[in-house]
């Protein structure tokens, strides 16, 4: 939900340590991109670097809802393809916040 609307309305997007954090609407959203768990409600650091607003922070949510799809996908397999597709995902979203 987060996503669709930064995709949408633009919000801002942060970054601190091993996870990112995205702001939309008053509604924070996490992910801790060593496990790929998604969180809501999970606020930054103080410390936390602004690393997108506005334009390009709908840019970054529309690649983020489409590596959430393939994340969702990938819970429900098993062995080697599971491993492959969950690594995948850690890949593109290191390159989407690059």
């Amino acid at each position: 939900m987060a996503l669709r609307l930064l995709a949408q309305k633009g919000g801002k997007i942060y970054t601190y340590g091993e996870k990112i954090y995205i702001y939309v609407e008053e509604t924070w959203l996490s992910l801790n991109l060593r496990l790929l768990i998604w969180r809501v409600g999970e606020r930054p650091p103080p410390r936390a670097e602004l690393i997108a607003e506005g334009e390009e922070a709908k840019a970054i949510a529309t690649e983020f809802a489409q590596l959430l799809e393939r994340y969702t996908e990938a819970k429900t397999m098993k062995g080697t393809a599971k491993e492959a597709l969950m690594r995948s995902i850690k890949e593109k979203t290191l390159y989407v916040l690059t």
